[in-house]
Parts: structure tokens; sequence; C-alpha cells
């Protein structure tokens, strides 16, 4: 998750800058390879956090096939 954000938290509570919306401050978290947004974000799918595949389908508008060939 953090190779795909271009980000690593510094220590295992701290926070991300969410890539749906624009952020001044990180306002997510990874934990358990899921990014969850505490500003309001949520996925397409209407789940609380995306897990890597689902970040890549939305984020870049690729099909679960494409996503999970980018992860290979």
């Amino acid at each position: 998750m953090e190779t795909l954000l271009a980000q690593s938290p510094s220590h295992p509570n701290a926070l991300v800058c969410c890539p749906f919306h624009e952020d001044r401050r990180p306002s997510a978290s990874i934990k358990h390879n899921v990014l969850i947004c505490f500003a309001g974000c949520r996925p397409k799918t209407g789940g609380k956090g995306w897990d890597t595949i689902a970040l890549l389908m939305e984020r870049d508008g690729l099909s679960f096939v494409e996503a999970v060939r980018t992860l290979l």
C-alpha cells in the first residue's frame, strides 16, 4: 500500500495523505494493508476503506484483472 501511495507512515499510527481528495494535512491511515480516510472519503463500493486492488481500480480506473496484473 505504501508503495502505491508513494508514502510511508513514520510509525504504525501515523497518517498519510488520502489520494481521493486534496489533503493539506494527512487524513488517512493504513492498517492491515487497508487505506481508511478520516475526512469522509469512501470507496465507490460502499466499504469502509480500500485494499490495494480497490485502490488501483478506483484511483487509476482499472478493471479487477488489470489491477491484479499491476500488482504482479
